[in-house]
């Protein structure tokens, strides 16, 4: 399954994204800005992992911390930024954010060579270099803000909108993830001679957010958690010789978004800010523990024109 279809998909789908998602809002808590356009220099910085555990073998896949900078470009609630790397930490991001007054959704697209595995299959040792490996992911997640007459999405995550007073809402959420993990040559295990592997997720759930205003509208702070529990979660491996789909049932499994921003304002123009966002998933079958985890934190700097 290619990762470039829903890319394609997402695009397309963004775009409509602040038309669709109109309604009504309390003026006294969320105002407009009269420049509509942004242009961003942004320090970024990410990582993943992923591990399960279980009796006799164990497996864990990560990438090292990337550091990068980059030039985004912004129009009302829509947000384009992408990033890349080259050399022995070949990286590469793309990211577009299409937030309206009640719905939104973001996608993240990402691929690294800058990758270390290590997997113990019945006390065989293996370990893979990030010459060998390449990660291609695409995260996908949406909302639909409850309270989008007092609360704005917009001014916490692409401040395309005015939090003029502190509020909150309860948040519907969704998430749509895929991992593929290539391997150059094969990596040989008791079922065969693996060539890479595609995680396949989609899930849904409900959390709060809030915004606080702080210092005379000049400062503000976002927080936002959403727990998620899974529709669909496929795990497809490719072998040398055939492909096989398994879907792994699991008796736990939760995964939990968050977001966490601080924005100052200098003046209507510029603005500086922090942004973080992660995603946490454990799972747990019978005598198999599994965790992964994937952060982006962002450092802007923005002006407005």
């Amino acid at each position: 399954m290619k990762i470039s279809r829903y890319i394609v998909t997402a695009v397309l789908s963004f775009l409509f994204m602040d038309v669709a998602a109109q309604s009504r809002v309390d003026t006294a808590y969320i105002g407009k800005y009269s420049h509509p356009w942004r242009v961003m220099l942004m320090y970024n910085a990410s990582e993943y992992s992923t591990s399960s555990y279980n009796e006799g073998s164990s497996f864990v896949l990560r990438t090292s911390v990337t550091n990068r900078f980059s030039v985004g470009l912004g129009y009302k609630g829509l947000a384009f930024n992408y990033s890349y790397r080259t050399g022995k930490e070949d990286h590469a991001e793309l990211s577009i954010q299409a937030y309206g007054r009640a719905l939104g959704a973001e996608m993240k697209f990402h691929t690294s060579h800058n990758l270390t595995m290590e997997f113990n299959d019945d006390g065989n040792r293996t370990r893979l270099s990030m010459t060998d490996l390449r990660l291609s992911s695409l995260l996908m997640n949406g909302y639909w803000a409850l309270n989008p007459r007092k609360f704005s999405y917009q001014a916490a995550l692409t401040q395309s909108r005015l939090q003029k007073r502190s509020a909150g809402s309860p948040i519907l959420g969704w998430a749509f993830n895929i991992d593929d993990l290539s391997i150059e040559d094969t990596l040989s295990l008791s079922k065969g001679d693996v060539k890479g592997s595609e995680n396949i997720q989609f899930l849904l759930g409900a959390g709060y957010g809030y915004n606080w205003v702080l210092d005379n509208r000049r400062l503000l702070v976002h927080a936002s958690f959403i727990p998620m529990l899974p529709i669909v979660d496929l795990y497809v491996y490719t072998y040398k010789e055939a492909e096989a789909e398994v879907e792994v049932p699991k008796h736990f499994s939760v995964t939990g978004l968050i977001r966490a921003g601080v924005y100052y304002y200098w003046s209507d123009r510029f603005y500086t800010g922090l942004i973080l966002t992660d995603n946490l998933c454990a799972a747990k079958e019978d005598g198999i523990m599994n965790w992964s985890n994937s952060w982006f934190l962002r450092l802007p700097v923005v002006y407005r024109f």
